[in-house]
């Protein structure tokens, strides 16, 4: 079972993003933050296998924070989501794993965590 975290400044995207995520069997919510000091203090007790990160968090960006985890959290995957494609070329330079477009497709998300785990 992949351990999941979301993270979305918008609590109504990140509630979306909860709901396809929670129809999916094989894996878990660990975690969901709404700023990226709060996913910052409580990822590492949350301890997942995937971050799915919104390109843009409020108080940092999604590029930079991705890097953050990576540093915290080597074996991280992580997908980007975002509502157009803007930063696809320079997250996959980062080595995120998959970047999708909102709203999260579950079929897409389904095929981008069979590919991860």
């Amino acid at each position: 079972m992949l351990k999941i975290v979301v993270i979305d400044e918008k609590a109504s995207e990140a509630e979306d993003t909860k709901s396809v995520v929670n129809t999916i069997p094989f894996v878990e919510l660990v975690g969901c933050f709404l700023s990226a000091d709060e996913a910052l203090r409580n990822v590492i007790y949350a301890k997942p296998d995937v971050i799915i990160l919104n390109a843009n968090v409020s108080d940092r960006s999604g590029l930079v924070l991705a890097q953050e985890f990576k540093e915290i959290l080597p074996s991280i995957k992580i997908i980007l989501v975002f509502y157009d494609d803007r930063y696809a070329i320079d997250a996959f330079e980062l080595g995120i794993c998959d970047y999708l477009l909102k709203p999260i497709c579950r079929d897409r998300l389904i095929r981008t965590l069979i590919k991860i785990g």
